[in-house]
């Protein structure tokens, strides 16, 4: 949980394990509900508990917020420059962000 995974070919947060016992002829599944890193979009798939997934490569950057203008941050990198091609998460926990 919290760890990040490749669901589909999109990287995601994973949000649930659980285990699903072996059948007669079965071996045991894991089903991982994983929330989109980039669409936040909910996702369940089943693996078996042998198989190998993919892991995306994730780079985070932290840059100070000078503004919001149309539902895009107005950010600073560490060159002195704007950038202003990323939009605001319409997730709930946003909300009062752009009211403000």
């Amino acid at each position: 949980k919290g760890s990040f995974i490749m669901m589909g070919d999109k990287p995601s947060r994973v949000t649930k394990i659980s285990k699903a016992k072996p059948g007669k002829h079965g071996a045991a599944k894991a089903i991982i509900v994983a929330v989109g890193v980039l669409d936040d979009k909910k996702v369940e798939k089943t693996f078996g508990t042998s198989d190998m997934v993919d892991v995306p490569i994730l780079k985070r950057t932290e840059y100070p917020l000078l503004g919001i203008e149309d539902g895009f941050l107005q950010l600073q990198t560490e060159g002195g420059e704007m950038r202003d091609d990323i939009k605001l998460s319409e997730r709930e926990c946003f909300k009062d962000v752009n009211e403000n």
